[in-house]
């Protein structure tokens, strides 16, 4: 596992099919995909550090919980970029996961 990654992030390596997370896997990806583009775009316009913060964590969480712990790392960089009121890194982390994401789903759209 990696102290922190910095973008461009990598692609995570998939699921086995034995996994039980591998029927979640797609709609894990889509939902963080349409959370990013709603929301993340809307909490650096406006400068909020409480909700940058709560979305740091919650991806920290989300990724450990579905076998991405490089990329919960994330999480935790945007939770200090909330404290530090660092908006430009946090832009580029948050566009850079969400690049990754919109990569992953591409594969899993032609995976068998």
């Amino acid at each position: 596992m990696h102290d922190n990654l910095h973008p461009p992030f990598p692609l995570p390596e998939l699921p086995t099919a034995d996994s039980p997370l591998t029927e979640l896997f797609p709609e894990f990806v889509q939902s963080w995909i349409a959370e990013l583009d709603h929301d993340a775009a809307d909490i650096i316009a406006r400068r909020d550090a409480e909700s940058l913060f709560r979305l740091g964590h919650t991806i920290k969480g989300s990724f450990q919980q579905f076998g991405l712990p490089d990329h919960a790392t994330v999480g935790r960089q945007l939770m200090t970029f909330s404290e530090q009121q660092n908006w430009n890194a946090a832009g580029d982390y948050v566009n850079a996961l969400l690049q990754m994401l919109r990569s992953l789903q591409q594969s899993l759209d032609h995976s068998p």
